[in-house]
């Protein structure tokens, strides 16, 4: 499935949609080769079938399978797949952009320490745990206590050093630059920090994307789930605004 929202465009393997699979399979939209998804609420032109929501495009024989099915389907249902799909594809840029760097060591994880959940792991080592159980054969990660608090305050504590960092090394005279140079690059430094932010952000998205599954998990629609998925949406845009504001750091 491709996934495309203000021109922002992530290609993701079926597979890695378990729920959505599930819920177009239960309702008659398993016989399609591709499908593509299109969120804009801003643009009129893609106003459709789902009150300008979505659009979804199909290829192949039975090329309205999935049109039929989504309409189908309970708004909060539709929602969630909505989610389902942003958390993924976060999921896999983190994943994309945490591999093309150096690779986190546990010396590395030290300098934010134990992680305060169950077991007290590394985050290279919690992350290494998320990712295999994103990708096990279960239909739904279970939940883990208490691992999406603590990786939310060390998000926004590692945000916070990794903004000030830059903002330091933005503001270095062209007399201090091999200085603040060497400062970033330093064990511990923001750049260091940088690299730990990625990790716990994707973390972050593979809890979120479990919730989002667990949400949806269920065959029948119920009204009260929708406050639900609204929460996880709610958190993903926050997620991305604050994301997009520390790359503009200066």
């Amino acid at each position: 499935m491709e996934v495309v929202t203000a021109e922002d465009q992530t290609r993701l393997d079926v597979g890695e949609l378990r729920v959505t699979t599930h819920q177009l399979d239960a309702h008659g939209g398993s016989r399609y080769p591709e499908a593509v998804f299109i969120v804009d609420k801003n643009d009129d032109e893609r106003r459709g079938e789902m009150a300008g929501e979505v659009e979804v495009d199909t290829y192949g024989s039975d090329d309205g399978s999935v049109k039929i099915a989504l309409r189908e389907l309970h708004p909060y249902i539709r929602k969630g797949i909505l989610a389902e799909a942003a958390f993924a594809a976060w999921q896999q840029r983190l994943a994309d952009a945490a591999d093309s760097l150096n690779q986190l060591t546990s010396e590395d994880a030290k300098i934010v320490g134990p992680l305060d959940v169950p077991g007290r792991p590394l985050i290279t080592e919690l992350r290494a745990d998320r990712r295999r159980a994103s990708r096990s054969a279960a239909v739904l990660l279970g939940p883990i206590g208490a691992i999406e608090a603590c990786v939310d305050d060390l998000i926004a504590d590692l945000r916070a050093s990794v903004r000030f960092g830059a903002a330091g090394f933005a503001e270095a005279a062209d007399v201090h630059l091999g200085e603040a140079v060497q400062s970033a690059s330093d064990y511990g430094g923001w750049v260091d920090r940088l690299r730990l932010l990625i990790a716990a952000e994707e973390i972050c998205a593979i809890e979120l994307l479990a919730s989002t599954e667990r949400a949806l998990a269920s065959d029948g629609a119920d009204d009260s789930d929708s406050d639900i998925v609204d929460q996880l949406l709610a958190k993903y845009r926050s997620q991305r605004q604050q994301a997009e504001q520390l790359a503009a750091t200066r």
